[in-house]
């Protein structure tokens, strides 16, 4: 029998605000009991920072580059959107469906996320319909009211404000015990570390040391913001609160909600029988800057908050728990699972992670990232450096935020200066050259591959065309 595989996305979630990773003194018992009986993997990097192309990364094994979306929500174009849709790029969904799995998925972004799941939105034959006209809804309102708009659309899908992860979680729990055969794929998408914070009453965090936090007056942040949609927007989902730390502390709040849920998640598969024979990953799409760089509760920006994710693996009978330092990223999720599962399945910009796990090796030198939806950047991480490049000032100007974060081209030495704030790049121009050289490399490879896909599909039809006596 092949092993179930229950797949949790925790929206923006980092991973400093999770107890196994040993940064703060926020208590996360049940994300920590997945990493304590598996495999924590302390290097984990997204390949860009908002949720569409990211999900899409996540599941396909696939740069945004290679699979074709590289924009979010509103933004997404219907050339990306066909180009995805006509490319050889296959989800975990679908792949896991064609091996006889039943496969299920808790979440509302629809699309080509449906891809591949039999159930998907909560409901066996049901969807979350009202998600199809959502990018164009929010196209027509003001950034600032969007929060108030995604209140009322999860009120209308039993998810509130105040019951996110309960709901999720009753979805999850509902769709394994009443439309799901062994062996199962679950997909379940919590957001409730996505603004706007609203952890149901006693949740807020009091006592979670924040000392490496900024800590400002909201009406100060609110002054710094030059865009006055994105402004209205933060004063949106702040109002009543006064500084920065009582947001941060909403955001902690959420975490310990969802944590919770995941506890019920867990005593449910232990208390069926399931949990031995499932395999359970716990990642997030992106993380979250919440006061770093001048970018308030949002994920643009390359910088680690927004780029480093968790990364939780729980193998049954596979491994022995460990912790991994090697750097990884969220295109080797898939080839890992296919791996396991002995199916060769070589269609992917990631690798398999069990040469890592089986004797430590290392797969990446370094990682690549991308953004396209705030601001148009890359960036490259070495061991010891990060280096962030924009190719003119127009692309590096945050639509948010109405200014430049950091510069054009930035270079951080992340031994001696982890927190990204001291731009060193005149004083190190040679390395930051090679850098540059390495990154535009990479990405024209992958731009060269995309081309490539495109000019064969249009060979294939244009044959099917003959063949069929149409030209």
């Amino acid at each position: 029998m092949k092993p179930n595989l229950v797949f949790i996305l925790a929206d923006a979630l980092r991973p400093d605000f999770i107890s196994a990773y040993n940064y703060r003194n926020l208590s996360t018992p049940n994300m920590d009991r997945i990493a304590e009986e598996g495999i924590l993997f302390d290097k984990a990097y997204a390949t860009t920072n908002t949720t569409d192309p990211s999900l899409t990364s996540i599941l396909s094994g696939k740069f945004p580059k290679s699979h074709g979306i590289r924009n979010h929500g509103e933004k997404v174009t219907e050339q990306e959107v066909r180009f995805f849709n006509r490319s050889d790029t296959m989800l975990l969904s679908e792949i896991l469906k064609r091996l006889g799995y039943d496969t299920a998925a808790v979440d509302w972004l629809k699309r080509w996320h449906k891809k591949g799941f039999d159930c998907y939105g909560g409901t066996k034959g049901k969807e979350f319909d009202s998600a199809a006209d959502l990018g164009k809804k929010a196209i027509e309102l003001l950034p600032g009211k969007i929060e108030n708009f995604l209140k009322s659309f999860y009120s209308g899908l039993d998810f509130t404000g105040r019951e996110d992860a309960r709901s999720v979680t009753n979805s999850g729990i509902n769709l394994v015990d009443k439309e799901c055969e062994e062996p199962f794929f679950l997909f379940l998408h919590y957001w409730d570390t996505h603004t706007p914070y609203s952890p149901p009453e006693g949740y807020v965090e009091r006592n979670i040391d924040l000392d490496d936090f900024e800590n400002r007056k909201l009406e100060n942040v609110f002054a710094s913001i030059n865009n006055p949609d994105w402004r209205e927007n933060l004063q949106g989902f702040t109002e009543g609160l006064n500084n920065t730390e009582e947001v941060i502390r909403r955001y902690a709040g959420a975490v310990k909600f969802m944590d919770d849920e995941i506890a019920r998640l867990l005593d449910f598969l232990e208390g069926e029988g399931f949990l031995d024979d499932t395999m359970i990953i716990l990642t997030s799409d992106h993380g979250e800057s919440l006061t770093e760089h001048g970018i308030y509760f949002d994920h643009h920006g390359l910088y680690e908050q927004t780029i480093r994710v968790p990364l939780l693996m729980k193998f049954p009978t596979f491994f022995e728990p460990s912790e991994v330092d090697a750097f990884v990223q969220h295109i080797d999720i898939v080839p890992t699972i296919l791996d396991i599962l002995d199916i060769d399945f070589d269609n992917f910009d990631g690798k398999s992670l069990l040469p890592i796990l089986k004797n430590g090796s290392s797969l990446h030198e370094s990682i690549f990232v991308e953004e396209g939806y705030t601001q148009e950047k890359k960036a490259i991480r070495t061991e010891r450096y990060k280096y962030i490049l924009s190719e003119s000032e127009e692309k590096g100007t945050c639509r948010y935020c109405g200014r430049i974060h950091g510069d054009l081209e930035e270079l951080y030495d992340l031994k001696r200066d982890p927190g990204e704030e001291k731009n060193v790049v005149e004083k190190n121009r040679d390395l930051a050259e090679e850098l540059r050289r390495e990154i535009m490399q990479k990405f024209e490879q992958l731009s060269e591959n995309k081309k490539k896909k495109e000019k064969d599909f249009l060979k294939g039809k244009i044959e099917g065309l003959k063949r069929g006596g149409k030209i």
